[in-house]
């Protein structure tokens, strides 16, 4: 992984790309573009709330937050909108598929077609709503105090009790198998989303606190943080994790917040302004012993080569 200069110092809270450009979002209505990943441009937000999430619909971007929507065409050139929302409370979430789902710091879910006119829902969960993620047709949120929520169509929700009472962060669906994450560093595994398995915690390097999980390509990838500062963990079933220690380090980012794969690489963004770019995800310092995520455990004593090339996804945080 390689440190990127961002130009901020302020938490960046989310990034996605859409329309051959990467925006990242954070607090203190901080929005920074980049075409590349690599070199990254400040854009005027018009706000000073904080900006929780940015989502793309194949039109417009939309960065939500405190009181706040904006919208953008091409990501450098922001509007500010209030229709519909709920101005008296934050958006942590949202998402976008026929679409859009939003959640609130209290609980509450909204949907709409054209993120224009916008339609109460109930959530069924008195605690933060922090993600959502979606398997084609399944909707399911990651909700504070150990809930889950799963939703056929965006607008009708069930809770889901987890085996913790935790802050659950993050959710994501890949391989037939939901992975979520939560506030005392726990991968949790599901197959209907109902059901919930904590894994067996990591033996070296464990997660104090995972924030986001995405999926792609067989590649499960984590963020947050651990005793040395910012981690990144990676899984390819899901249950067996390794921590990546080309980024814990005590001068880096204390916590990273989001992770997605476009443009060939990943791109992750955190505390401080930090943002951290790879072409894999699972890159390892060239002689370290690891043990990769397999029945029969191997050590491996050179770096490998790029392991995983990476397709377009796009996810809220």
């Amino acid at each position: 992984w390689t440190a990127r200069t961002s130009g901020t110092a302020s938490v960046i809270n989310a990034v996605i790309f859409g329309n051959s450009i990467f925006v990242a979002v954070g607090a203190g209505g901080s929005l920074r573009t980049s075409t590349d990943g690599i070199t990254w441009t400040a854009r005027t937000s018009n706000t000073t709330s904080a900006l929780n999430s940015v989502v793309w619909d194949g039109t417009l971007f939309h960065a939500v937050g405190t009181n706040t929507h904006l919208t953008s065409t091409d990501g450098i050139t922001w509007t500010k909108n209030f229709p519909g929302l709920n101005d008296t409370d934050s958006v942590q979430a949202a998402i976008y598929t026929d679409k859009f789902v939003i959640g609130y710091f209290n609980g509450g879910i909204q949907t709409s077609t054209n993120a224009i006119t916008w339609t109460n829902r109930t959530s069924n969960s008195p605690n933060n709503i922090y993600d959502f993620a979606y398997s084609g047709s399944l909707y399911v949120y990651a909700a504070g105090i150990g809930l889950m929520g799963t939703s056929t169509d965006g607008i009708t929700w069930t809770a889901r009790q987890t085996p913790t009472s935790s802050f659950n962060y993050s959710v994501t669906y890949g391989n037939s198998l939901w992975v979520a994450i939560n506030s005392a560093g726990n991968f949790m595994t599901s197959n209907d989303a109902i059901t919930w398995t904590v894994q067996t915690p990591l033996a070296v390097n464990p997660p104090i606190a995972i924030r986001a999980v995405n999926f792609e390509n067989g590649l499960f990838v984590a963020v947050g943080n651990n005793i040395l500062g910012a981690a990144i963990y990676t899984s390819t079933n899901g249950t067996n994790w390794i921590a990546n220690p080309n980024v814990s380090s005590s001068t880096n980012a204390s916590a990273l917040f989001d992770v997605i794969s476009a443009s060939n690489k990943f791109v992750t963004v955190g505390q401080g302004g930090y943002i951290y770019t790879s072409p894999n995800a699972y890159q390892y310092a060239t002689n370290t012993q690891f043990q990769l995520p397999m029945d029969n455990q191997l050590a491996i004593t050179q770096e490998p080569t790029n392991m995983f090339s990476r397709s377009l996804y796009i996810k809220a945080q």
